[in-house]
């Protein structure tokens, strides 16, 4: 046969099978003997594109197979009867279809190419908008988070100075009210002894350059006065003697004051006063004078400052002078100012002095003077890496001063506004407020009215930090990407041309030999029958597919893991009630062996002590928080959660799919577990209370085979199986808190990972259950040198609890001068207690919320607030607390609305923001008064808050069968009244906050030993609690709480009834008053001598008090019916409290001897029948069986691990302390 010719035998018996061939072959090959191959792809000819008149009849009748001879060419002309005419038609109409197909194509290229360069365009500029705008974003957030930090740093300072120069007048006034030679004829001839000492603090603190104290003399005692100073100025070399004043010289000596009172002529020459009704003298001073004494020099003679304390006297405040030159007064050298040295601007405070702590009523006697150097409020607000803000510090008088504060340094610029103007929309503006800083509506005023503001700017150096070339960078990365994506489009356009053309070429030939061989319904046939071959092949490979990933376990396995549904109980269930004894048997079980994972457990450290004095949600709260942030990490690092089981989480990495990096990627899970455990834990504690940020999360990991698999039946879960399994529990269960625990084989395929770094032996070995002696380590982390040592249990780890290091006593403005309270060197809380703060102030705030929306149910108005006045001034005048106790203390009377009001919380409408603001000062302020003691610290009255709120939320309804207003009419009286009165709640709650204030770590009867001016203060009865009380109260009667307290009450019998609640409350925890226990037993036998007459409304209210004053009791001991680790935490820190009064000589007794004894007795006489009296009253439901088992259990473990525990804790103390 001729090269060229067509077989047609050949080819029609090839044709049966050219649908097999697959859809890649070349529609035409050459044979051996150089024929064409008829094993054709009709695929590849119908997909082709170019055979747009394959196979068309010609109108001059029908196409006749040829048998082919020497004038066929290859495109397949191949009907005799064809003429040229029909050809021509046919080449015609394709080529013009040819045309317009690649017409379309280029036109569709070229507007690829035209959006792929706007695109460019677009994206570059969006990019480098969008990267600048994010740096100028930057740049204004982190100005504006400097200017809020300036702002409340600097209203700090200003607040601090204000109270703490008005607690030096209340101590001029008490000095001059105890010294019996004073009368109110002579209150102004007062010396203040040790005036150095006493003013040198406050000054320090308070940042004045210059405190000084002017009497107010009449003219009808100026020779008297005359007489008197001149007598009394040994205050001055006093004040050389005992003051600090290196600065001033070792040369320098005390200089004669002028023996009369003087003023300053035009001249600067000293003359005498012009006759006038007052004079004020300067009369002592710190620092003291050493070079010019301005002793006696008549204040009111300088205008500028007789018109500041004009305002003064008016308003009956601190009022502040505008921007002045104090050195007119006082002397450049008094204020330690150098010759020539420029002066920065300063204002003078005027404080009125009066005659006694009502500063409405009293009448003024003096004045306090201090120079207020604006410069030193602004030092130390920003840390030293922050740049330079402008402070423009203004008045409503013109005055412009400006300063640079660059970090914690400030520089002083001049006088004006000297920021840049183009940074004039960055404003941020400084009131300083009365409100704020006095809790009055005022503003911050001078004598004239000038009313203070700081404008602060940013600086270019400031936004210049925040400019870089990352903008630029970006731009051009996006532009080498889009330009790379481009190539890459026509690199593939290429591509798919080049094929295009050899699948047309081959088109064209396919369809000439077919067209030759077949009519068009036999070929069209073909066709048909190719495709639906093609459709069949295509399903029985994905049938075989199938079968072999059914076959396979590993993938029956993955697919359950990926579609839970291929799995579903739901089909289980039908075919268990079709044939329960053949349905779980029809398929092979869903497992497999995983010969390479790594297993990890983890629990909670602490967590059963923890939750033992939770309510449920609570618990249920941190665990659903937690968990759900391990579950993002481990979709994060692709590790499989396998389940919970209580506290305990479970993970594997290494299924369903293998991976040869399974230990390294749980190690890393592990870590960042532990990280996320211990951030979530401190932010929780402010939500879920005390200890919540001592939790901690205790590890374990161990490699190697596992089974795995769908454990089907009801509930059906994937399991894991295996010693792998057991082991790493056992791994987890010996390790310690906060430390992540490797078995030897996880820490060997660490190594042999090239992680060597990681690992660290364990000094001891493991002894583990079931397995014997185990080598194990830890895996390093970057925080692992905060960790106790290995060999620590897990038990001490729980028993180990973090020690208060930075609670302050507040300053002496804050508390009256007779409970001797010291300046603080600072007033900063740590951490954890600013936590608890934040979490006590949302307790109160809540049951505060009640209190405000039952009272506008009841419609009642804001009234006769001069009664609440005199009454609160009543109590401040009355005599000790503990006279003020009462048997019954009068709760209100159910009412409907104001009960119905109370159920819906949800509705309850937020509290004003100046209360809020009020509350958590007011709750920071007890804090800070709170001593550093072991135990009787504000930790553990929080620990106590919270017990409280435990029983109250656990106060439960009768069983009884009512509904509606009857049902909380029956809840009302079954409780005495406690459920339908928040402000008793609040009352409460409250109490167990403020019990121990300022409490020094002794008991009474060391106290009142000591013979202490507190103890004969309070007639040696109560002598702690009812200091607390006292405290608590002058701390609430401030100015600057009057919204917290018109929220608590708004009428003198809230106010009453408040205030009762507190007192007994609080005074109930004083347990061994012999006088007291006994009134509270007479009163409990009263009280539940007989069933209560729900008529009797004595009755239920002698029935609340007496509740109220067991629960308030049994929060202060909780810890004894608690957890057992909880106990131990607590007992070992009053022993620890014990031993430091021991060793400091303030208690003959060493705690040690006796104290095991003394627990005992503690729980038979005191702790279980305490938790009796909660069962025996009925109100406290479960709670009252869970705090009496705890201390029956809790005294049973003392019992038998007490002694031990004893010598422990001796061993420690000495270790920590050394032996004494």
């Amino acid at each position: 046969m001729a090269t060229g010719e067509v077989d047609t035998n050949t080819m029609q018996s090839r044709l049966p099978n050219a649908h097999h061939h697959s859809s890649n072959t070349s529609p035409t090959a050459e044979d051996d003997d150089g024929s064409l191959s008829s094993s054709v792809s009709y695929d590849d000819a119908h997909d082709g594109g170019g055979v747009a008149g394959f196979g068309r009849r010609s109108s001059h009748g029908n196409e006749h197979s040829s048998g082919g001879s020497d004038n066929d060419s290859a495109t397949g002309s191949t009907s005799s009867n064809h003429t040229g005419s029909d050809k021509n038609f046919r080449r015609s109409e394709d080529e013009i279809a040819n045309h317009r197909e690649a017409k379309v194509v280029l036109l569709s290229k070229v507007c690829v190419l035209s959006v792929l360069f706007v695109a460019t365009a677009t994206a570059a500029f969006l990019t480098y908008y969008f990267a600048r705008e994010s740096e100028h974003s930057d740049f204004v957030l982190q100005y504006n988070d400097y200017a809020r930090e300036i702002e409340d740093v600097t209203k700090h300072n200003l607040k601090t100075a204000l109270d703490l120069i008005a607690g030096f007048g209340s101590v001029v006034t008490s000095y001059a009210l105890v010294d019996h030679s004073s009368t109110d004829d002579d209150f102004s001839f007062v010396t203040l002894p040790h005036f150095e000492v006493r003013g040198e603090g406050f000054r320090k603190v308070s940042g004045a350059r210059l405190l000084a104290y002017a009497p107010l003399v009449s003219h009808d005692h100026l020779s008297e006065w005359s007489n008197y100073s001149t007598s009394h100025q040994q205050w001055i070399a006093e004040s050389f003697e005992l003051g600090d004043h290196a600065w001033i010289g070792t040369n320098a000596q005390p200089k004669p004051i002028h023996e009369t009172i003087f003023e300053k002529a035009e001249d600067g020459t000293f003359i005498p006063p012009a006759e006038q009704d007052e004079y004020s003298p300067i009369w002592q001073q710190t620092p003291p004078p050493f070079k010019e004494s301005f002793i006696n020099f008549n204040l009111l003679s300088d205008p500028l400052i007789a018109d500041v304390v004009a305002a003064a006297s008016i308003a009956r405040r601190p009022v502040l002078s505008q921007v002045t030159d104090p050195t007119n007064v006082f002397g450049p050298e008094a204020l330690g100012r150098k010759d020539g040295e420029e002066l920065h601007p300063n204002s003078i405070l005027i404080e009125p002095v009066f005659n006694g702590f009502n500063d409405q009523e009293d009448p003024i006697v003096g004045y306090l003077v201090a120079v207020i150097p604006w410069e030193q409020y602004f030092q130390n607000v920003l840390h030293e890496a922050a740049n330079a803000i402008i402070a423009v510090l203004g008045s409503s008088c013109g005055d412009r001063f400006s300063f640079r504060i660059d970090g914690p340094v400030v520089t002083y610029l001049g006088e004006g506004d000297r920021h840049s103007s183009k940074y004039n929309s960055e404003k941020h503006t400084i009131s300083f407020s009365d409100e704020e800083l006095l809790g009055t509506k005022d503003t911050l005023i001078s004598g004239d009215n000038c009313r203070y503001e700081m404008l602060l700017f940013p600086t270019e150096e400031l936004e210049e930090t925040y400019y870089t070339s990352g903008p630029g960078l970006f731009t051009a990365a996006v532009v080498i990407v889009f330009a790379f994506t481009t190539m890459v489009f026509l690199g593939y356009d290429f591509l798919v041309q080049r094929r295009q053309r050899k699948v047309e070429n081959d088109a064209v030939k396919s369809n000439a030999i077919v067209s030759s061989l077949f009519p068009a319904d036999i070929r069209d046939r073909l066709f048909q029958n190719n495709a639906q071959a093609a459709s069949s092949n295509k399903r029985k490979k994905n049938g075989m597919m199938g079968g072999m990933e059914s076959s396979n376990a590993k993938f029956r396995l993955k697919n359950m893991l990926e579609d839970e549904s291929k799995a579903s109980n739901n089909d289980v269930d039908e075919k268990l009630a079709l044939s329960p004894d053949v349905a779980l048997y029809e398929t092979k079980p869903i497992a497999d062996l995983f010969p390479n994972t790594t297993v990890l457990f983890a629990d909670i450290s602490g967590f059963t002590a923890w939750s033992s004095v939770r309510e449920p949600t609570q618990v249920f709260t941190l665990l659903e928080t937690v968990y759900r942030a391990f579950d993002m990490i481990a979709k994060k690092r692709r590790v499989f959660k396998v389940e919970t089981v209580g506290d305990c989480y479970v993970a594997v990495t290494g299924l369903p799919e293998p991976r040869k990096d399974h230990a390294v990627m749980m190690c890393r899970f592990a870590r960042d577990c532990k990280r996320k455990m211990n951030e979530l834990s401190k932010l929780l504690e402010v939500s879920l209370g005390p200890d919540t940020g001592d939790l901690a999360m205790r590890f374990g990991l161990h490699s190697g085979p596992v089974t795995a698999g769908v454990l089907r039946g009801d509930k059906s879960r994937f399991q894991l199986f295996g010693d792998t399994v057991n082991t790493a529990a056992r791994v987890e269960a010996s390790g310690i808190r906060n430390r992540i625990h490797l078995s030897e084989e996880t820490a060997t395929l660490l190594v042999d990972a090239g992680k060597s770094s990681w690992v660290v032996p364990r000094e001891d070995t493991v002894v583990a259950k079931g397995k014997g002696k185990m080598k194990t380590y830890w895996l390093q982390t970057r925080d692992s040198d905060t960790i106790s040592r290995a060999s620590t249990t897990p038990d001490e780890e729980d028993a180990e609890v973090e020690n208060l290091s930075d609670q302050q006593e507040l300053a002496l403005a804050a508390v009256p001068a007779e409970f001797d309270q010291k300046v603080p060197e600072h007033l900063v809380l740590s951490p954890k207690l600013l936590r608890l703060v934040s979490w006590n102030v949302d307790v109160l705030s809540k049951l505060l919320r009640q209190v405000v929306s039952k009272r506008t149910t009841k419609s009642i108005d804001r009234h006769n607030l001069d009664a609440i006045d005199r009454m609160e001034k009543a109590i401040l005048n009355a005599q000790n607390p503990l006279d003020e106790v009462v048997e019954i203390v009068n709760l209100p009377e159910y009412s409907e609305t104001g009960s119905s009001s109370s159920r819906h919380k949800a509705s309850l409408q937020p509290l004003p923001k100046v209360v809020v603001e009020q509350l958590q000062d007011y709750v920071k302020t007890i804090a800070q008064l709170y001593r550093e003691n072991s135990f009787h610290n504000f930790e553990h009255a929080s620990h106590v808050t919270m017990s409280v709120s435990k029983l109250l939320s656990r106060i439960v309804a009768p069983d009884i069968n009512e509904t509606g207003e009857d049902l909380m009419q029956s809840l009302h009286d079954h409780t005495y009244g406690i459920t339908s009165d928040p402000l008793t709640q609040f009352a409460v709650v409250l109490s167990g906050l403020i019990h121990d204030i300022d409490h020094v770590g002794l008991p009474n009867y060391l106290l009142v030993g000591e013979n202490t001016n507190l103890a004969n203060h309070y007639e040696n009865k109560s002598v702690a609690e009812q200091n607390s009380i006292d405290i608590a109260w002058q701390i609430l009667m401030q100015p600057r709480f009057s919204a917290l307290r018109h929220c608590i009450y708004k009428d003198t019998q809230e106010l009453a009834r408040f205030r009762q609640l507190v007192v007994n409350t609080v005074l109930a925890t004083d347990i061994f008053d012999r006088e007291l226990g006994a009134l509270r037993r007479n009163r409990w036998d009263k009280a539940f001598s007989s069933k209560l007459d729900s008529g009797m409304s004595i009755d239920r209210n002698r029935k609340a008090t007496i509740v109220i004053e067991h629960l308030i009791q049994a929060s202060d001991v909780s810890h004894c019916m608690q957890h057992w680790q909880v106990y131990q935490k607590w007992n070992e820190r009053l022993f620890d409290e014990m031993m430091v009064a021991y060793i400091s000589g303030r208690s003959e007794k060493n705690p040690a001897e006796g104290w095991f004894e003394g627990e005992i007795g503690f729980f038979d006489h005191y702790v279980i029948p305490l938790a009796g009296k909660l069962r025996e009253c009925g109100v406290f439901g479960v709670s009252s069986d869970e705090y009496l088992q705890y201390a029956l259990t809790n005294r049973e473990e003392w019992q038998s691990k007490g002694q031990g525990i004893v010598q422990r804790m001796v061993a420690k103390y000495e270790e920590q302390n050394g032996n004494s």
